[in-house]
């Protein structure tokens, strides 16, 4: 199971940023926050 990323420079993170997944995680924001990038990436 997935629990953590970890991204640097990549579309809308450019600053490293680790994003800690519970069992159920809601990813939510405003339009070009980076919600679609957690998924590409």
């Amino acid at each position: 199971m997935l629990t953590a990323i970890e991204l640097e420079n990549f579309k809308a993170f450019g600053e490293r940023c680790r994003i800690e997944f519970a069992p159920i995680t809601l990813i939510f924001g405003e339009n070009s926050a980076g919600k679609s990038s957690i998924f590409q990436s």
